[in-house]
């Protein structure tokens, strides 16, 4: 069992050493391929063939050598353009070794052809300055007689030379003056033209200035203007609110105050029909004790009209919207045996009108 185990991580690392010698070979790293697959070679052979899948084997054999052929023959490629390589450059630096010593000959040769050159220039100098020397010799005898002619002419031409000289320097110190005084003033109005560029550009700087000065202000009074009739707007906002808020309440307090006119309208009208109703059914009873007043003097209290009297205020019970007992209870309702407070019936009356029900007996619902 131990030794199958081995095997089986032997085999993942010859799995490994193989893919791995492929990556290098893709890198074109031909010595760790090599160095790779002798690993993985050398796995295998420390363990037996029949440790392992034989279809498996083989195959990994088969790539291993394939793989450590493409490594040598990459190896073979690269030692061959390295002396390749080589060569070339041993031919290169012949080449230019031979063209160094060409070039050198022929400095050679043109060194040499000056040097020719130059002794021939420098024979045919020494002719011409002999023949020089004897013309110059005759010049001499020629020109020492020339020479007192000429002194006594350039004595007189010193002399007027002289005089002119003092005159030309003369004019040239007047004209130098003129130009120095020239110089001055065009100095002058260039400085004073400079200063009036300097002014008008002060000035327009200021102009400048005054604008952007102008234009702060005017956004600024304008920002003011906005901000004064925003201000403004939501016064007048806040106002039309608070004037629709008062109209609103003073809606409701009408539309309250409608409900309790109509039901204290209500009430004294229950209250005049309950009256009435009293009233005619004491007129009836009057009229059947005058009518039977025989019978009635034998059984009076056998026969009498019992009267039931209107329903009056009470402070027993609590409102049943309320739950409260204080304040005057009356029965505001078509059922006329439950008492409320003026303001819940009322209260009760919108709600029902809103939500578009019929108005009835919050208690009772009739």
């Amino acid at each position: 069992m131990g030794v199958r185990s081995d095997a089986a991580g032997a085999w993942q690392l010859i799995l490994c050493l193989s893919n791995r010698a492929e990556a290098h070979l893709r890198l074109r790293d031909h010595q760790e391929a090599l160095s790779d697959c002798s690993d993985a070679q050398c796995l295998l052979t420390r363990f037996t063939e029949e440790l392992f899948d034989t279809r498996n084997y083989t195959e990994i054999v088969d790539k291993l050598e394939g793989r450590e052929v493409r490594a040598g023959q990459m190896a073979d490629d690269e030692h061959a353009s390295a002396e390749s390589a080589a060569l070339k450059r041993q031919q290169q630096r012949e080449a230019a070794a031979a063209k160094e010593q060409r070039q050198a000959f022929e400095r050679e040769k043109v060194v040499s052809k000056a040097d020719a050159k130059r002794t021939a220039a420098s024979e045919a100098a020494a002719e011409a300055r002999a023949r020089a020397v004897e013309q110059q010799q005759e010049r001499t005898a020629v020109h020492k007689e020339e020479r007192a002619k000429r002194a006594a002419d350039s004595a007189a031409r010193e002399a007027a030379l002289a005089s002119e000289a003092a005159d030309r320097e003369a004019a040239r110190r007047v004209e130098a003056e003129a130009e120095r005084e020239r110089a001055a003033a065009q100095d002058a109005a260039q400085q004073e033209v400079r200063k009036a560029e300097k002014e008008e550009r002060e000035q327009v700087m200021q102009a400048r200035r005054e604008r952007r000065h102008l234009k702060q202000l005017r956004r600024e009074q304008e920002v003011r203007d906005r901000e004064d009739a925003e201000a403004a707007e939501a016064h007048r906002l806040r106002e039309r609110i608070a004037q629709a808020a008062a109209e609103e309440a003073q809606r409701q307090r009408d539309a309250i105050e409608e409900e309790q006119v109509e039901m204290v309208i209500e009430l004294s009208r229950r209250e005049a029909d309950a009256a009435a109703a009293a009233e005619q059914g004491e007129v009836q009873a009057a009229l059947n004790a005058s009518m039977h007043a025989v019978d009635l003097r034998d059984a009076p209290s056998a026969f009498a009209p019992v009267l039931v009297p209107p329903p009056v205020p009470t402070l027993q019970e609590p409102c049943p919207i309320c739950l409260d007992d204080d304040g005057l209870l009356q029965p505001l309702f078509e059922c006329g045996r439950h008492l409320f407070h003026l303001g819940c019936a009322a209260d009760w009356r919108r709600e029902c009108r809103s939500k578009r029900k019929p108005v009835s007996c919050p208690t009772c619902r009739k």
